[in-house]
């Protein structure tokens, strides 16, 4: 026999249950979502582009280049470096060659304009004395940074003494009248206390001073 299901059965089973609402399902915005996607892209381009400006062109120096050395152009290279920082550098060659570097500079070193100038610092315990030469009395190629040998010569070849060895070129300055003083030029020495005196003795008479370039 089948059991009849009688409406309070039906009541306690019915209570037992839960109705829950229907749900809603969520509509994604279309705008809102591509304007997410332009501006992630836009983050993106603005550091890629960040990271790509900060490459910029340096000039370094090609091989090891000495305190006091004229700077050529085959002593440096231009290349692509990334700056962390402000750093000041210079970024063409021509800027640099033709000046002296006033520090040791290692190769590969960027070269900054701190580190190059027209002449070189005085060191303590050196002394500076100019020297008026004529044409023929020092190397046509001098320039500042070079290192010569100061000779007086007396009135004999015998009497050429050597007034100041090894001495460094601080300076050299044309006269202000080229025509009169025939093209005489004044430089400027650079060396210890006694090699000025001995210098100075010996320039007395500016027929009497010669100036010879030395190797590096």
């Amino acid at each position: 026999m089948l059991a009849k299901r009688t409406p309070s059965m039906s009541k306690r089973a019915d209570a037992g249950l839960s109705i829950l609402p229907p749900t809603r399902k969520t509509k994604r915005n279309p705008l809102l979502i591509s304007f997410m996607l332009i501006l992630a892209s836009a983050l993106g381009a603005a550091l890629f582009w960040q990271s790509y400006d900060s490459s910029q062109p340096a000039v370094v120096a090609a091989s090891n280049i000495e305190q006091g050395t004229v700077i050529q152009v085959s002593d440096l290279r231009v290349v692509e470096t990334k700056i962390e920082g402000q750093i000041n550098q210079s970024s063409s060659v021509d800027s640099v060659a033709g000046q002296i570097a006033v520090v040791d500079i290692a190769q590969g070193d960027i070269i900054s304009p701190q580190s190059v100038g027209q002449s070189l610092a005085l060191p303590a315990d050196s002394s500076l004395v100019a020297v008026l030469v004529n044409p023929g009395q020092y190397p046509p190629q001098l320039r500042s940074g070079n290192r010569v040998d100061v000779y007086a010569l007396g009135t004999e070849q015998a009497d050429t003494t050597l007034a100041a060895n090894n001495v460094t070129v601080h300076n050299i300055t044309a006269t202000s009248d080229e025509v009169s003083t025939g093209g005489k030029i004044v430089v400027t020495l650079m060396t210890n206390e006694a090699q000025a005196k001995s210098v100075a003795a010996a320039t007395k008479s500016q027929e009497n001073v010669r100036l010879a370039l030395r190797g590096n």
